[in-house]
């Protein structure tokens, strides 16, 4: 098992190779599809795929390797769907070669050739399996019947890119399912608009080493409704192309070819981490205190002061000193993101009138203190002394200015 996986890394390396030189996209074709893949028996590998311009026709590849890196090959390309016999067919388009490959699975040599003008099947059976008959040497009688193996993204050089990326707003994700790899970019313009760009079925190019969509790209613009629910989207476009690679910096690079949108943007893999704050919390009980903040209204001074005495109590309840610094913001925006357009509008601007007043008074409690006795929150004295909820506050703070900016942004 091990040298059939070591053996399909070695082919899928060569095909993405030529697949990198294929010119257009790649439409559906559904009689066809159910041949793209990887099959196997014995010693020999057979991947079907779409590798010419026509996206009706698919090339055939089988590789029988002898020994280490050294073989023999037989490519029918352009070969086209005879419904009659549920098969493709090449006519004498086949060609068998030996080869040789390096120690990375690049072909460095195909010689001798032994002919050209191959003719070949290659027929799916009812029972899933697929049968190949040579036409060229033993007409009919020289076939093989291949079964169909699924290789994961893990099983080669593409898993590099697998997980989930993260660039200010936008995130990228990218995954393999059914043998197929997908690339989704989500990226906000704002809490209720998003706009996605879908790449499906990306190939991986071996000389280059990156991610390749050839004009298959679904770019659609989303807007969500105070409920969470997709209100409307529109696509934009369905033909767009990308690339995506990863620098000597381990960071993921995405070149949009439509519209260059993602010019100087850097993707970090994000990890699973711990809520520096549970978002439930903050939705509970620190949101809904700046939100209750009045303003222009008689005693808004003093309601003030109280709300600024509940942040600090909050601050308080949650040792944030170890907390990562954009896991924190992270969990503010999520909290604040579900608020509606009305209501963040009215929570920056509270949030700016607690922020003075509580860097304020952890500044100089004497100064401010007539402001929270007034308000009846005078134990608001044994907080602001308290080096450790002061630290609390700031990196709170700090979390929600950067969520609030980058929602403004």
């Amino acid at each position: 098992m091990k040298r059939l996986i070591a053996t399909i890394m070695a082919l899928a390396l060569l095909l993405c190779g030529m697949a990198a030189m294929a010119e257009g996209g790649t439409a559906y074709y559904p009689e066809i599809e159910a041949f793209v893949g990887t099959w196997a028996v014995d010693d020999m590998i057979l991947e079907i795929v779409h590798m010419t311009d026509d996206d009706a026709l698919l090339d055939c590849i089988i590789t029988q390797y002898t020994e280490d890196h050294a073989g023999v090959r037989w490519i029918y390309d352009s070969c086209a769907y005879d419904d009659a016999g549920n098969a493709l067919t090449s006519r004498e388009t086949g060609a068998k070669f030996d080869f040789t490959e390096d120690d990375d699975g690049i072909l460095v040599d195909s010689e001798p050739v032994y002919y050209e003008d191959g003719a070949a099947s290659f027929a799916l059976n009812d029972d899933g399996t697929l049968t190949w008959t040579d036409f060229k040497e033993t007409p009919g009688e020289n076939e093989k019947v291949f079964e169909r193996v699924e290789r994961d993204i893990a099983d080669g050089p593409e898993a590099a890119f697998e997980g989930v990326w993260g660039s200010g707003r936008a995130t990228l994700t990218i995954e393999s399912l059914d043998d197929v790899i997908y690339c989704t970019v989500f990226w906000g313009s704002s809490a209720w608009e998003v706009s996605r760009w879908e790449y499906a079925g990306c190939v991986y190019d071996a000389q280059n080493d990156c991610l390749v969509s050839n004009a298959d790209g679904v770019l659609t613009n989303l807007t969500y409704g105070e409920d969470g629910e997709i209100a409307s989207e529109e696509q934009v476009y369905d033909n767009g192309e990308a690339v995506f690679r990863i620098d000597d910096e381990g960071y993921l690079l995405w070149e949009d070819k439509v519209e260059n949108v993602a010019e100087g943007m850097r993707f970090e893999r994000t990890v699973e981490v711990v809520e520096a704050i549970p978002v439930a919390e903050l939705a509970e009980g620190y949101i809904p205190v700046i939100l209750g903040i009045e303003q222009g209204t008689a005693g808004a001074s003093l309601k003030l002061a109280q709300a600024a005495r509940e942040v600090a109590g909050f601050a308080a309840d949650h040792d944030l000193s170890g907390a990562d610094d954009a896991n924190l913001t992270a969990c503010v925006m999520i909290a604040v993101e579900a608020l509606s357009g009305e209501e963040l509008s009215l929570f920056a601007e509270n949030f700016g009138e607690a922020r003075g007043l509580l860097d304020a008074c952890f500044e100089d409690w004497e100064a401010n203190r007539p402001a929270f006795e007034d308000a009846g929150v005078a134990d608001m004295e044994s907080l602001a002394g308290d080096a450790a909820v002061r630290l609390n506050w700031e990196k709170l703070r700090d979390a929600t200015q950067s969520a609030l900016d980058m929602l403004a942004g």
